[in-house]
């Protein structure tokens, strides 16, 4: 089973929260965001996966972000896949594997969340 869902952003990257010296300003950055992409999750009615490979296509409007910078976004995308009950949780057991993409699109900056079933990939 194959399911998809796009959150339009960009997602906020580690430079969004490098140097800050307010804890408040990532914990209310990612409780925006957590609310926003949870609601994206519902509009896909995603259903629930023991394990999942999971492919991250991020769309961004231009090359300025390092790739390293962008995929902090998983983080924010992983969590609201737990809280809202699509994977029990976002450790070894249920993630068989994270991949990344990359690409240009000024018009629709964002990223593209693929989950691939992945009950039978196997971590040994």
């Amino acid at each position: 089973m194959t399911q998809r869902f796009f959150i339009p952003g960009p997602l906020p990257g580690m430079n969004d929260f490098a140097g800050k010296k307010s804890r408040w300003h990532y914990r209310q950055l990612k409780a925006d965001w957590h609310a926003t992409i949870a609601l994206y999750i519902g509009m896909a009615k995603l259903r629930p996966m023991e394990r999942a490979a999971i492919t991250f296509t991020w769309q961004e409007k231009n090359k300025r972000r390092d790739p390293d910078n962008i995929i902090t976004g998983q983080k924010f995308v992983l969590d609201a896949l737990v809280s809202r009950g699509i994977l029990a949780n976002d450790g070894w057991d249920e993630i068989a594997s994270l991949k990344h993409e990359f690409t240009v699109s000024p018009q629709q900056p964002g990223v593209m969340v693929e989950m691939i079933d992945g009950s039978e990939i196997s971590l040994d």
